[in-house]
């Protein structure tokens, strides 16, 4: 991902955070299992009970305000600053000194509690209740909803994609939280892509003269 390309570019060490990895959908599995959501467009964050942490276990340098009100307990949750911002998310982020007008545009759109007891179904009634007793302007949650068939899912998916949204999330609701790539955790999106890490980048040419023409990516392949 990005956030792994510039951390060992700029040579800072981070280690890896024990969270739920999702692997892609595949026609034919039980969704009645599974409740759906809108995958969005921003940057995966953890609130360690303490401060946002990415994945990879970089600090996140929020101001005070965005983090007040959140528990001393884990939470997971999207960065976000609305269909096609991934770009005002990433600047703000990677920011070390925090820029308040930037993130007045951001929401921490929650998604799970990883540590707290109980099935995805529970944890989920837990956040719902957390984020509407908080009532706060930029902490929201992920709005997750039971799905009745693949041809409803199939549906769904369409819409978002025609709203210029990325894709769709499932989530296993019998599962406790499980760290890791297992099948608790879904993605499904009408275009696949995948995750590089930065090793270098090209000299633009023409009018992209004294400019970055081009990013060179290792693939795990």
């Amino acid at each position: 991902s990005a956030l792994v390309a510039l951390t060992q570019v700029q040579g800072v060490e981070a280690e890896s955070l024990p969270v739920a990895l999702a692997v892609s959908y595949n026609s034919g599995i039980d969704t009645s299992e599974y409740w759906k959501s809108e995958k969005l467009d921003g940057i995966r964050a953890i609130w360690d009970g303490n401060q946002l942490m990415t994945r990879n276990g970089k600090q996140i340098v929020a101001p005070g305000w965005f983090t007040d009100g959140l528990p001393e307990y884990s939470l997971e949750g999207e960065l976000w600053a609305g269909r096609g911002n991934f770009h005002i998310v990433q600047q703000t982020v990677l920011d070390r000194t925090p820029n308040d007008t930037a993130w007045k545009k951001i929401k921490f759109m929650l998604f799970d509690v990883p540590h707290s007891a109980g099935n995805y179904k529970k944890r989920y009634f837990n956040l719902v209740h957390f984020v509407n007793t908080l009532e706060s302007d930029h902490i929201k949650y992920i709005e997750h909803t039971p799905i009745e068939d693949e041809q409803e899912l199939l549906g769904y998916l369409d819409t978002v994609d025609g709203s210029k949204g990325e894709g769709l999330m499932l989530r296993k609701i019998s599962s406790r939280y499980q760290a890791g790539r297992s099948s608790d955790l879904l993605k499904l999106k009408k275009h696949q892509d995948a995750e590089a890490i930065v090793i270098g980048y090209k000299v633009g040419n023409g009018k992209y003269k004294g400019q970055m023409g081009a990013l060179l990516v290792q693939l795990k392949s």
